[in-house]
């Protein structure tokens, strides 16, 4: 690799990263941005009159830079070959202008070069999905500018890893945890540390999104909390305790550690990120929302449900005063909450908040999106849950039913519904079809 492929590319913050939030059986998981970049001003330099001596040197000055001019332009200027624009190092330095986006976050000097108008144009297009919370629509954006740098710089750019990078933290926050998360994340995570080093910025956001897909899939919380300690000591090491990026590990180790099972030290890591958060950037900032809703997940698996439960309230009261009752966020918010209702026995609430969600995920995305299914199986788990069994079957059969159409009789969301059915007909005393159910 060239030696200018080495130079440092900044951190491509698009908006809140974040550990999913789960709700019932299938997971939900929240648009999540990577956490805003802190900036430091830099103070104007002061002016001092010249002194004499400085007078009588300038004329002399100006007559050799004039010289110098004169010859440049009348020497021969050597033939250089017709080549296509490779990194230059000077487009892999951060931008010190000022904050910008919905949340004051810098936007990096992210440059492909004179030839990549195109792959410009489609990085700043996947910013604004990024930034709008269009988390499926972000991943394929990213995609198209991470297969198009490929195209034109090689696959081990730097550019073209980190943009890989986002298209697997897309995929995550849209849900999406399987092979192709898998793949990209790894990928992403591995090119980074070996083109920049380990504790670049670039590497640590990719090494973490490779952890919170590992977390996110539920496929082993001690390797992920163990990756998440090292990304969060490198990190602090590199950036400082209080950088976003360090606070961001911190928040994910925290979620990993609750999943691993020990509750008390992952409360006090949450509650230590949150109290930064909010002294940074205040209680309605993205980042400080994304820690309150991983606070309330931490709570939720540790059994204080009604720790849970207050967490996820005050989130929920902030996102639709800042964001809306419609917005993505508020409603996963309140489907964690009315999941922690449950939990705490007061069903009716639980029932009428996810009957609210349903009805807004079937008028914004439509009746088959698979946010709109999982909805309409936590009200139906909620109805399952009160007893009334013959109309958590309906809900049930009609989720299994769109899961094999859409995604086929194995896929675990498909296998869930099939159990979930079952589990209602067994309250009904059915027991031989639920038998049948529970053995296809």
């Amino acid at each position: 690799m060239p030696p200018e492929m080495t130079a440092s590319v900044p951190l491509l913050i698009i908006g809140p990263v974040h550990v999913p939030s789960f709700d019932r059986d299938r997971k939900l998981y929240r648009a999540a941005m990577p956490p805003p970049c802190l900036r430091n001003r830099m103070k104007n330099p002061s002016f001092q009159r010249p002194s004499r001596i400085r007078k009588a040197v300038i004329p002399a000055l100006c007559l050799i830079i004039l010289a110098v001019i004169c010859l440049s332009v009348l020497a021969p200027t050597p033939e250089t070959p017709d080549v296509p624009a490779g990194p230059d190092p000077e487009a892999l330095t951060v931008n010190a202008g000022a904050p910008s986006g919905r949340t004051g976050r810098y936007r990096p000097d992210w440059n492909f070069g004179p030839m990549g108008a195109e792959l410009e144009a489609a990085r700043t297009e996947a910013e604004r999905l990024s930034d709008s919370l269009s988390t499926a629509e972000a991943a394929d954006a990213w995609g198209r500018v991470a297969s198009g740098g490929e195209a034109a710089y090689g696959p081990a750019d730097p550019r073209v890893l980190a943009a890989a990078a986002r298209q697997a933290r897309s995929l995550i926050d849209s849900g999406e945890t399987g092979s192709e998360a898998r793949s990209i994340a790894d990928h992403a995570s591995s090119g980074l540390a070996e083109a920049l080093g380990t504790s670049s910025p670039e590497s640590l956001f990719a090494a973490e999104t490779a952890a919170m897909r590992q977390v996110s899939a539920w496929e082993g919380a001690e390797p992920a909390r163990g990756a998440l300690a090292r990304i969060a000591e490198d990190s602090e090491t590199a950036l400082g305790p209080r950088h976003p990026q360090t606070l961001s590990a911190r928040r994910y180790l925290a979620v990993a550690t609750s999943v691993a099972g020990d509750a008390e030290e992952a409360s006090a890591m949450i509650r230590e990120v949150l109290h930064n958060h909010e002294n940074m950037f205040g209680p309605d900032h993205p980042e400080t929302l994304e820690t309150l809703s991983c606070l309330g997940h931490v709570l939720s698996m540790g059994g204080d449900t009604a720790g849970a439960r207050n967490a996820y309230t005050r989130e929920m009261e902030i996102r639709t005063r800042v964001q809306g009752g419609d917005h993505r966020d508020t409603l996963v918010t309140t489907g964690n909450l009315a999941s922690v209702l449950d939990d705490l026995g007061d069903h009716a609430a639980a029932r009428d908040m996810f009957a609210a969600v349903l009805e807004a995920r079937e008028r914004i995305l439509g009746p088959e999106h698979p946010d709109t299914l999982t909805a309409r199986n936590n009200l139906a788990y909620v109805l399952d849950d009160m007893g009334d069994y013959a109309a958590a079957c309906d809900m049930y059969a009609a989720v299994l039913e769109a899961f094999e159409r859409l995604l086929g009789p194995e896929d675990p969301d498909t296998l869930t519904a099939r159990s979930n059915l079952a589990s209602a007909i067994v309250g009904m005393g059915d027991y031989a079809v639920a038998r049948d159910l529970y053995t296809t």
